[in-house]
């Protein structure tokens, strides 16, 4: 079954999109509904599945009753902490990214700690064969209830709890792995990324609109 957090008791879904806060709100959803379904964080994607996936693999019926959720962040801060993130491991095992990788099967460190163009399109190409969603926007491919940033994490889930039906106080159990705020973009890469992620820029941005008028 393909599932990312669903709470029956709470009736509500969560679309895990990859390096947004996807861990911690997993914990604390542990920790307010014990029985709620989790997904297989040991086999790739790792719970990051499309809204169109998802919904496919629950139905209809759970989907469109259920209250739906998903976060986002600053898309350039997105994606360095995909790289940061993924040129930890090797990917031997898959062999349709190994032109992407060096001789250790893993993305090459960025020089000085600046991603260059080489970095980002290397990265780009990687996230679209190994996770299948290149962006944020690549896994919010259906439309859903809410979608908080991770810039207020706080305060967005707790506006989520208070949805849901659950009122009692809560101690978020953050969980920030990511270096990524030592690496920068060069030139070249920062106009890549305007292009390539230009929906993500464009949704961050009504997002944090829509949130500073509220």
């Amino acid at each position: 079954m393909i599932y990312m957090i669903i709470s029956h008791k709470y009736k509500c879904i969560f679309i895990r999109v990859p390096k947004t806060g996807s861990t911690t709100i997993e914990n604390l959803w542990k920790l307010i509904d014990p029985g709620c379904q989790i997904s297989d964080d040991d086999t790739p994607p790792y719970g990051h599945f499309k809204c169109s996936e998802l919904k496919a693999g629950i139905g209809e019926e759970i989907w469109n009753s259920y209250f739906k959720f998903a976060f986002i962040r600053e898309p350039k801060a997105w994606f360095k902490s995909q790289y940061t993130d993924n040129m930890k491991y090797e990917h031997e095992i898959n062999t349709k990214i190994h032109i992407l990788l060096n001789e250790q099967f893993m993305l090459d460190k960025p020089v000085n700690k600046v991603l260059s163009l080489d970095n980002c399109i290397s990265l780009y190409v990687f996230l679209n064969n190994w996770f299948k969603g290149k962006n944020m926007s690549s896994y919010l491919d259906l439309e859903v209830d809410y979608i908080g940033l991770l810039d207020n994490i706080n305060e967005d889930l707790i506006k989520i709890l208070r949805k849901v039906g659950y009122h009692d106080d809560v101690n978020i159990p953050h969980c920030n792995k990511s270096s990524s705020n030592e690496y920068s973009f060069d030139e070249d890469s920062n106009a890549f990324l305007d292009i390539v992620l230009k929906k993500d820029i464009e949704l961050y941005n009504k997002v944090k609109k829509d949130y500073l008028l509220n």
